[in-house]
C-alpha cells in the first residue's frame, strides 16, 4: 500500500516562491568627541564638537537597480529550470526510473533550495527504494520546514514512521497534522484509521475515521480499481 501512496504523492503539482532582491542596508559611522585633561573640548579645529558622518546607500541609484534586476533574473531562471527538472523527474518516476528521478530532483533542489515539493518527492522515492529510512525522513523534514502547511508531506512522513520507523505515536501526530491542514485529504483518514485499528487498538477511533469524510468510501473503491 505504501508504494501506491508514495506514487500518489509524487503526482503533486508545483508551487514556487521567488525571493525579492535584498534592499541595501544603511551604513552609519559616528565620530566621538574628544576631551582634554580638564574635561573640556579640545580647541583643535579638527576635533571641536562631535561630527557625525552618515553614509547612505542610494537605494534608487541606477547601479543598485541594475544589480537587483540581474539578481532577480538569475533567481527567475533558476526557478524556471528547477520547475522543468521537477516535471522531468515526475515523468522518470512514473516510468520506473527512480535513479534518474532522484538526480533530477536533486538538481532542482540545488537550483531552488526552497523547493519543498522536490524534497518531498525525492523523499518518497528514497522511502520506497532504500532500506534505511533516514534520508527519506530528512527530505520529508526539510519539506515540512520549508512549507509548514504541506499536508501531503506530513502524510508521507507519517506513513514512513508507521511502516519503517515503528513510531506509531509520531505517525499518528503526522496524520493528525495532515488532516488539520487539509480536512479533505481523504487518504490521511484511511491511514490514520488503519493505524488506530491495527496498532493502537482504538476501534472507535478507527470507525470514526472511516466515516469522517464523505469521499473516503469512493476513494477506497477507485483506489482498488486503479492499484
Amino acid at each position: 500500500m505504501s508504494k501506491r501512496i508514495l506514487f500518489f504523492a509524487s503526482l503533486i503539482g508545483i508551487s514556487v516562491t521567488i525571493p525579492l532582491g535584498q534592499i541595501p542596508a544603511i551604513a552609519t559611522t559616528v565620530e566621538i568627541p574628544k576631551f582634554n585633561a580638564e574635561g573640556n573640548y579640545r580647541a583643535s579645529s579638527q576635533i571641536g564638537l562631535a561630527r557625525k558622518r552618515i553614509a547612505l546607500w542610494d537605494r534608487d541609484s541606477p547601479q543598485q537597480r541594475s544589480r537587483q534586476r540581474k539578481q532577480s533574473e538569475i533567481v527567475g531562471k533558476n526557478v524556471a529550470k528547477a520547475n522543468e527538472l521537477f516535471n522531468i523527474a515526475l515523468q522518470k518516476a512514473s516510468k520506473g526510473d527512480d535513479r534518474g528521478a532522484i538526480v533530477d530532483y536533486s538538481q532542482a533542489i540545488k537550483l531552488n533550495p526552497k523547493f519543498a515539493k522536490a524534497y518531498h518527492n525525492r523523499g518518497s522515492i528514497k522511502a520506497r527504494t532504500q532500506q534505511s529510512s533516514q534520508w527519506a525522513l530528512y527530505d520529508y523534514d526539510r519539506a515540512i520546514k520549508l512549507d509548514p502547511n504541506f499536508g501531503e508531506a506530513y502524510l508521507s512522513r507519517g506513513i514512513l514512521k508507521a511502516e519503517k520507523e515503528r513510531d506509531r505515536v509520531g505517525a499518528l501526530a503526522d496524520y493528525n497534522q495532515a488532516i488539520k491542514i487539509d480536512p479533505n485529504l481523504a487518504i490521511a483518514y484511511i491511514y490514520r484509521g488503519n493505524l488506530k485499528e491495527n496498532s493502537l487498538k482504538d476501534l472507535p477511533g478507527a470507525l470514526g475515521d472511516s466515516t469522517a469524510h464523505p469521499s473516503i468510501f469512493s476513494f477506497s473503491v477507485s483506489s482498488v480499481a486503479l492499484w
